[in-house]
C-alpha cells in the first residue's frame, strides 16, 4: 500500500516521517511520501495517482477545496465544510472526506485530569 500528503509547498511536511514509523510500528507494508503538486498540476491527479500507485493520500494547502471537483464521492460533513483532507482511491474511485473536524471536536472535548 502506498500514500502521500499532496500539496505546494510540503517539503517542510514531517507527515512521511511520522506515518512511515507508524507502520513499521504496526508491522504494516507500507510507504507514505509527500508529493509536491502545483496548483496547476492538481488536475492531473488521477494520473499521478496511477504513476505512484496509491491507495489513498491526504490533502494539505492549497488544495483542498479544489481538489473536491475531482471526486467521485464527498461525505456529507466534507461537503458542509467545503474542504477535504483526506482521498480514499477504491476500485478506480475516489472518496473525499474532511478528518479536520473531528481532531478538532476531539481536542476540544479532551479533559486533562
Amino acid at each position: 500500500m502506498n500514500y502521500a500528503v499532496i500539496g505546494y509547498p510540503v517539503k517542510h511536511t514531517l507527515s512521511p516521517v511520522i506515518h512511515n514509523a507508524n507502520f513499521k510500528v504496526l508491522n504494516i507494508y507500507a510507504d507514505y511520501k509527500a508529493l509536491e503538486i502545483k496548483p496547476e498540476s492538481l488536475a492531473n491527479i488521477k494520473t499521478l495517482v496511477n504513476e505512484h500507485n496509491l491507495s489513498g493520500f491526504n490533502v494539505t494547502v492549497p488544495h483542498k477545496e479544489n481538489i473536491m471537483k475531482y471526486l467521485d464521492y464527498i461525505a456529507p460533513a466534507a461537503e458542509k465544510i467545503g474542504a477535504v483532507n483526506t482521498v480514499h482511491v477504491k476500485n478506480g474511485k475516489y472518496h473525499g472526506y474532511n478528518t479536520d473536524i473531528t481532531g478538532y471536536m476531539k481536542a476540544l472535548t479532551m479533559r486533562s485530569d
